[in-house]
């Protein structure tokens, strides 16, 4: 096969003197090269993102907040956390009575005694009791949690086969340097915070537009 390039050079080696009679410069005669036309390829959208792009990032801890099973938790936790610690304080009562009681008496008697027996049995009940309702709501929380997540699941996987979407991960976001110092902190924390953020993060850069959270929270709203 010839090489093109092999003609093209002697034909412009002969053709140079004709050019320069005629006041042509060298780049005239020269043949075209021709450019691959760049082709602009635009996505399709549907609303604020990309209609069936197969990846998206969701950010589940802001998602977690708008669910139901969150919503009733939280609820639920916080009245267990109240009657525990009204529980616990009429103990804690208790033992500040009985403590100002035995102090009172400066003679040891066997009634002292007895006074004592009563306010160790008292102490252990209550740290039996703040074990039991400690573990109670950690029990809790845990079921809170497992419902949260697969109220969570179902909304994505109900978004994803919606919007084709092959592929979601997990967004985990940070404070801005801007939000940091609104609540009192330095550029530097903020950057120590994004240091460690990244740490954990499964996706380090995404386009606005594949973001599915508020779609995801839009959802759970129903």
């Amino acid at each position: 096969m010839t090489d093109s390039r092999a003609i093209r050079l002697p034909l412009v080696s002969f053709l140079m003197p004709v050019a320069m009679a005629f006041g042509l410069s060298a780049q005239a005669i020269q043949p075209a090269v021709s450019k691959p036309a760049r082709v602009e390829q635009s996505v399709p959208k549907q609303g604020g993102r990309p209609a069936n792009f197969p990846i998206a990032v969701v950010d589940v801890s802001k998602a977690s907040v708008h669910t139901k099973a969150m919503k009733s938790g939280l609820e639920e936790l916080k009245k267990m956390h109240a009657s525990y610690q009204a529980a616990l304080g009429v103990l804690s009562k208790q033992l500040e009575s009985l403590d100002l009681e035995i102090s009172l008496m400066k003679i040891p008697s066997p009634e002292k005694v007895e006074k004592q027996i009563e306010m160790s049995g008292l102490i252990r009940r209550r740290e039996a009791s703040k074990k039991f309702y400690d573990a109670a709501l950690t029990d809790r929380r845990t079921k809170m949690d497992v419902l949260v997540y697969r109220e969570i699941e179902a909304g994505l996987a109900e978004l994803a086969k919606k919007n084709g979407i092959l592929l979601v991960l997990r967004k985990r976001a940070h404070m801005s340097t801007e939000e940091v110092i609104k609540q009192g902190g330095t550029a530097e924390e903020a950057t120590k915070r994004q240091i460690g953020t990244d740490r954990l993060r499964d996706v380090l850069y995404h386009a606005p537009a594949i973001d599915l959270t508020e779609d995801l929270i839009k959802y759970l709203k129903g």
